[in-house]
């Protein structure tokens, strides 16, 4: 599976994204493993922006923020490698990273080299992140946003409308279906697909077919998904409904009509005797 999924971030378009930054931050040298890394960023920050490009920072601002963070530390050069460049992006909390110059003289305290090699030698290596983390901690304070001070007792606002509240659930089980489309890509073979399906996401093969149907057809239909529950997006993706019936509810829909998947299932009708379990397309929705 590595090999296969590697091959979805290691292409050239990737490289000369990643080179376009090394360039501006004039970065001479960075090792292969290192690249790779990067550019894998680069890729699943293109993905999460494919759902929602309002929620998710673009690769680049991602990476350039990294480097920056070890390059310009008094770390410098020396620290741009896959161990240390991981563990500094498990660090790079959105309150820290809008200290600027703070994270950076932040990191000017911890000297990651020499971190990394002591706990390599422990044989800790896998826990640099997390002993960096708590240096950081140290330094600069929790990275979570200061409460605001406890407002006057006023009338109890109501609870968001459930239609507003799904929406994240929903945009959830879009970006995996996406990224299980572009897995699917990369894997020639069902059973192989199947395999790398359950190591990677650890879910079962409904729900896995669920999730690349519903992307493959709305993912870039905010007008759509945004209005309707997951088990609503679920029936109206769903091959038993025909083509007819599923445009005229998105018209519905879009019109702001209230539609829910008691509706759907109304205007496909009855099924017929003897249809097939919705487990069994997983390989077709997601090719």
């Amino acid at each position: 599976m590595g090999a296969a999924w590697s091959a979805s971030h290691d292409r050239q378009e990737f490289a000369d994204r990643l080179q376009a930054i090394l360039d501006a931050l004039e970065i001479s040298e960075l090792a292969l493993d290192a690249r790779l890394y990067l550019q894998k960023i680069i890729r699943h920050c293109d993905l999460a922006r494919s759902i929602n490009p309002k929620l998710a920072l673009k690769g680049e601002e991602k990476i350039t923020v990294l480097l920056r963070a070890v390059f310009e530390s008094a770390n410098g050069a020396a620290a741009l490698t896959l161990p240390i460049l991981d563990a500094v992006s498990t660090c790079l909390r959105p309150v820290w990273v809008s200290r600027g110059l703070g994270l950076l003289e932040a990191l000017d305290q911890v000297d990651l080299v020499g971190l990394h090699s002591t706990l390599a030698e422990l044989g800790l290596a896998d826990q640099v992140g997390r002993v960096l983390y708590a240096k950081i901690e140290a330094i600069l304070g929790p990275p979570t946003v200061a409460p605001a001070a406890k407002p006057a007792k006023v009338k109890a606002i109501p609870k968001p409308a459930r239609s507003i509240t799904r929406i994240p659930e929903v945009e959830r089980n879009m970006s995996l279906g996406v990224e299980l489309i572009a897995v699917r890509a990369t894997i020639n073979g069902n059973v192989a697909f199947g395999r790398a399906v359950r190591a990677r996401f650890d879910i079962d093969a409904k729900f896995a077919s669920q999730c690349a149907r519903v992307a493959r057809r709305y993912a870039g239909r905010f007008e759509i998904f945004s209005k309707l529950s997951w088990n609503a997006l679920v029936n109206l993706s769903a091959p038993s409904l025909s083509a007819a019936a599923r445009h005229r509810l998105e018209k519905s829909i879009i019109a702001g009509e209230r539609v829910g998947a008691r509706d759907i299932r109304r205007a496909r009708g009855r099924l017929p005797t003897g249809r097939p379990r919705e487990s069994a397309p997983i390989m077709q929705a997601a090719a």
